[in-house]
């Protein structure tokens, strides 16, 4: 779980380098939702991806942070992060209902090549989204617009790799 967190918080991260602007007074999320301490160790975080937008609570006063999202939901907010319009979702997905609320940034990240389909004709929006998941489509982002990675060193090691998939352990290595 704290890999999940962390991926989505580095990501969310990334992405505060794009300019923005902020409105004048912002409420924390600690005020705003129940379940967020006022000491939490990504609050910083959470508040800059709620001001702009990228995420929004499980309720008004719930934000559950300890919750697994889905593919529908990592892909929602990808594209609320790259300002995509949340308009027209047909989507080659059966699953996909073209008036869900994920739709349009299902439809927009699989036209731009980041996302596929756990098969030719399904997206399981409502799945759990795995670690590799979330990588491939990173890395597919990252591949596919250009984004430049300082530092990265193609020969990094990670403790983990041996648990990788062999389909997501190139994305992976790149992540």
């Amino acid at each position: 779980m704290k890999k999940f967190v962390s991926l989505l918080l580095a990501l969310v991260l990334c992405f505060s380098l794009i300019p923005c602007a902020f409105a004048a007074e912002t409420v924390s999320a600690s005020d705003k939702f129940t379940d967020v301490p006022a000491d939490a160790w990504y609050l910083d975080e959470l508040n800059y991806a709620l001001a702009n937008g990228f995420i929004a609570g499980t309720s008004s006063t719930t934000f559950s942070p300890s919750a697994n999202i889905t593919r529908g939901q990592f892909v929602t907010i990808l594209g609320r992060m790259m300002g995509v319009s949340p308009t027209g979702g047909e989507t080659r997905f059966t699953d996909v209902s073209a008036t869900s609320w994920y739709a349009p940034y299902v439809a927009w990240a699989a036209d731009k090549g980041f996302v596929s389909g756990t098969s030719s004709t399904t997206f399981a929006p409502d799945a759990l989204i795995t670690f590799e998941q979330m990588g491939t489509i990173l890395a597919n982002y990252i591949s596919k617009t250009g984004v430049e990675l300082k530092g990265y060193t193609e020969s990094a090691e990670y403790k983990d790799a041996s648990s990788i998939s062999r389909w997501a352990a190139a994305n992976m290595e790149v992540m």
